[in-house]
């Protein structure tokens, strides 16, 4: 989709487009109207010595509604509106499968991650479950099996302390992992859905957020 932009047009990076759009954006035009040069900076206006009436200010405004995930935009030379001003053209530009895919599956990662990590309630206790904590846990659980703690002291989610006695601190181990092998496998789940969309329409009718919740609250449950 694009808002009337002549062919030979050729869009700006995204990095290029955020700078331009900081500053006055010119256009060159030439004796008849048309836009010749584009875009042209005030300073490149005030260093090239040419009468004003060659350059002409582009107004900027807003790229069009898309949906971010399967399109993307770029700035197309400018055209005229109904007053005759110049004005910033756009493009809709679609999204490639490939590139749709590996956004979602990456997204999906994310989830996964932020579900891993956010903890869980055990035995009524909010337990931690990132990385560290998993360590630790391992290392507590391999001091009490070598008889070198008979209780340890644990600081839960909710910054309460708690002494753990070796059941209590397997129950926890035992969710934990429990837990951690759900998160993975509903991942492996979705991911699957995802590899297996024939489209970029049926990526984008996929909500991963409920597909990866409703994939862990099988797994977790099994």
């Amino acid at each position: 989709m694009t808002t009337t932009a002549p062919a030979a047009a050729a869009p700006t990076s995204s990095s290029e487009g955020n700078r331009i759009m900081s500053q006055d954006v010119f256009a060159r035009v030439g004796s008849d109207g048309t836009v010749v040069e584009w875009p042209v900076l005030q300073r490149h206006v005030e260093n090239r010595g040419l009468p004003a009436r060659f350059y002409e200010r582009v107004r900027q405004v807003p790229p069009p509604s898309h949906d971010s995930r399967t399109h993307t935009v770029a700035r197309r030379m400018p055209v005229r509106d109904g007053g005759g001003a110049l004005v910033q053209a756009w493009e809709v530009v679609p999204r490639s499968l490939g590139v749709v895919r590996r956004s979602f599956l990456a997204r999906l990662a994310n989830l996964r991650w932020q579900r891993e990590t956010g903890g869980i309630e055990v035995g009524g206790m909010a337990v931690r479950t990132d990385d560290k904590t998993q360590g630790r846990l391992t290392a507590a659980q391999s001091a009490f099996d070598k008889g070198l703690i008979t209780s340890v002291d644990w600081k839960l989610g909710d910054q309460a302390w708690v002494t753990l006695a070796e059941a209590q601190l397997d129950q926890i181990v035992a969710a934990v992992t429990a837990h951690v092998a759900a998160c993975f496998a509903a991942e492996k789940v979705v991911s699957d859905q995802i590899t297996a969309a024939p489209d970029v329409d049926a990526l984008a009718a996929l909500d991963l957020t409920a597909a990866f919740e409703a994939a862990y609250a099988t797994e977790i449950s099994s």
